[in-house]
C-alpha cells in the first residue's frame, strides 16, 4: 500500500514538473509600453516585450488594438530589431479606453499564449480663441502747417519679473504588467518538493 502511494506521488510530481518546464518555454508578456492602465496621446508607437522568441508568422503571432466598440484600429507584429518584441503604430485616436489583444506561438513546440491589457487615450487640449486685430483708420493729412512735435517723456522701463523655478516632477516607473512567471515558478518549486518527499518516504519504506 505504501509503495503504491509513493509510486503515484512520484508520478504526479514528474508530470507536474514536465508541465511546468513546458510552460516556461512559452512566450509570455514581460512588459508593455504603454503599461496596463496608462494614459497616452496619439499617434504613438506601442511595444510589447515577451519572455522568449516566437513564430514571426503574423497569422500565429500578432498584437491588435480595438476601440470601445470592439472594432480593430491598429495591428502589428514582430519587431525588425528584436525577435522577442512586437510593435504597433497607433494613429491619431479618439479619446477613450482601448484594448490590446496579443498572441504568441513558439515555433519549437507550437505553444500558444494569449492575453490582453488596456490603455486610455487622452483628449487633445483645445486651443484658445485667437484675438482679431482692430483695423486702424487712415490718417487725414493736415491742412495747416505742421506744428513742431514736443518730444514725449521717455517711459521708465518696468522691472523685469524674476522667473520662479518650477520643480520638475520625478518620473514614476510604470508597474510591470503581469506575466504568469511567478505562478509557473511556484508550480516548479512545488513539484520538486513533492518529489523529494516521495523519495524520502520510498527510501524509508525499504528499510
Amino acid at each position: 500500500m505504501t509503495r503504491r502511494f509513493i509510486s503515484a506521488l512520484v508520478a504526479v510530481s514528474l508530470l507536474t514538473l514536465l508541465f511546468t518546464v513546458s510552460a516556461l518555454g512559452h512566450a509570455h508578456l514581460v512588459e508593455s509600453d504603454p503599461a496596463d492602465g496608462d494614459t497616452i496621446e496619439t499617434p504613438y508607437t506601442l511595444t510589447a516585450t515577451f519572455s522568449a522568441e516566437f513564430d514571426p508568422n503574423p497569422q500565429r503571432s500578432f498584437v491588435r488594438v480595438v476601440d470601445p466598440s470592439g472594432a480593430e484600429v491598429a495591428r502589428g507584429g514582430v519587431s525588425d530589431d528584436d525577435p522577442t518584441v512586437m510593435t504597433v503604430e497607433l494613429p491619431a485616436l479618439e479619446p477613450g479606453e482601448y484594448t490590446v489583444q496579443w498572441q504568441t506561438t513558439t515555433a519549437d513546440d507550437n505553444g500558444v499564449e494569449r492575453g490582453t491589457f488596456t490603455f486610455d487615450v487622452a483628449a487633445s487640449p483645445t486651443p484658445g480663441p485667437t484675438a482679431t486685430p482692430t483695423p486702424v483708420p487712415p490718417t487725414t493729412p493736415p491742412s495747416s502747417p505742421v506744428a513742431t512735435a514736443t518730444p514725449a517723456a521717455t517711459a521708465t522701463p518696468a522691472a523685469t519679473a524674476t522667473p520662479v523655478p518650477v520643480a520638475t516632477p520625478t518620473p514614476v516607473d510604470p508597474a510591470p504588467s503581469g506575466t504568469g512567471s511567478d505562478a509557473l515558478l511556484a508550480l516548479l518549486i512545488g513539484a520538486v518538493a513533492i518529489g523529494a518527499i516521495a523519495l524520502f518516504l520510498f527510501a524509508r519504506s525499504r528499510r
